[in-house]
């Protein structure tokens, strides 16, 4: 009886979840090193699980880390006007990411917290937390509606996170990012060192 309930919450759980209607964070590659280490190819990809393009509003921004500081992780985006074509891909990178739909704010002193409570991504529309991405359970800020960061053990060094297409997902694939059950635990996957793919529009 004890397995049969537990089957049933898995199944519940995963119905309850679905693909998102909305842009999401769909991988972030903190590439390592000290905070300052620069433009060693880091970056944030979004994606639009939608049908139809998006433009983002005037108040939408990208922010990395805290709201406010002054560590090289903490610095926020504007995406104000940019637009993120239905079922396509929008790239934020450093200097070491040959092709992006925009840069870092500053590449030569902003990059992605390695672990630690910086370790966290946000797309924000004025105060409304669109959507997060937090890496390092142990620390980072639980943002949003997501239920908790990635897993203990994972902090960056040269890997990337990479949200799944659907509930059993495991790998990437070519069936878009968009699995959101607000639990960052086990909406992402994580790519081994080499294998990030970086996606633009």
């Amino acid at each position: 009886m004890k397995k049969l309930f537990l089957l049933y919450v898995v199944f519940l759980t995963i119905a309850l979840a679905q693909p998102s209607n909305h842009v999401v964070i769909s991988e972030v590659a903190p590439m390592g090193g000290g905070s300052t280490t620069f433009n060693t190819g880091e970056f944030v990809e979004l994606y639009n699980p939608t049908p139809v393009d998006i433009i983002f509003g005037a108040n939408v921004q990208l922010i990395s880390g805290n709201t406010t500081g002054t560590n090289a992780a903490e610095w926020q985006l504007s995406l104000a006007g940019k637009t993120i074509k239905a079922y396509g891909f929008f790239l934020v990178g450093d200097g070491g990411v040959a092709t992006t739909d925009l840069k870092f704010p500053n590449v030569a002193a902003n990059n992605l917290a390695n672990s630690g409570a910086r370790s966290c991504v946000q797309i924000r529309d004025g105060a409304a937390v669109l959507d997060a991405f937090g890496w390092d359970q142990a620390t980072a800020p639980t943002l949003s509606a997501e239920t908790q960061s990635f897993k203990v053990s994972s902090t960056s060094g040269a890997k990337s996170f990479e949200r799944k297409s659907g509930a059993l997902a495991t790998t990437g694939d070519t069936l878009g990012n968009a699995w959101d059950s607000n639990n960052n635990a086990v909406d992402f996957f994580e790519n081994a060192v080499g294998k990030m793919n970086a996606q633009n529009s």
